[in-house]
């Protein structure tokens, strides 16, 4: 089932934003996401795969595991190499609405790691 919602998200602790977004829950698939004028960001999983696409002027996807991978961000400057580790992640799923919280880290070329937290609700209509 698809939904169209708005979604409210947060990252890095920051206050939580609205945007029109939708839910799409097909048992084994569940994707949260959103677009703005200037970009689309959706957190995706498809069967215990986690990714973060985020479409837009500076595109990429993210695919997450427990085990350390790499992925490349093309932008104006360059190309930029992460590495990047899942650390958790949360769904709940209630009668009416849907939340996910998503925390993984990325390491920068020089090695300097940040821990990245996404916070995504939103109410199914």
């Amino acid at each position: 089932m698809k939904y169209i919602t708005d979604i409210y998200y947060s990252s890095q602790n920051e206050p939580y934003e609205k945007a029109s977004g939708y839910i799409v829950d097909e048992g084994s698939i569940f994707r949260i996401g959103f677009t703005t004028l200037e970009y689309g960001f959706e957190v995706k999983n498809d069967n215990g795969k986690i990714s973060v696409i985020r479409t837009g002027e500076q595109a990429y996807t993210i695919n997450l595991s427990k085990t350390p991978s790499t992925f490349n961000l093309t932008t104006p400057y360059g190309i930029l190499s992460y590495k990047t580790q899942l650390i958790s992640f949360s769904n709940e799923k209630k009668n009416s609405s849907c939340s996910i919280t998503l925390v993984y880290s990325l390491t920068d070329n020089t090695n300097h790691t940040q821990k990245n937290t996404l916070k995504l609700r939103g109410m199914i209509k």
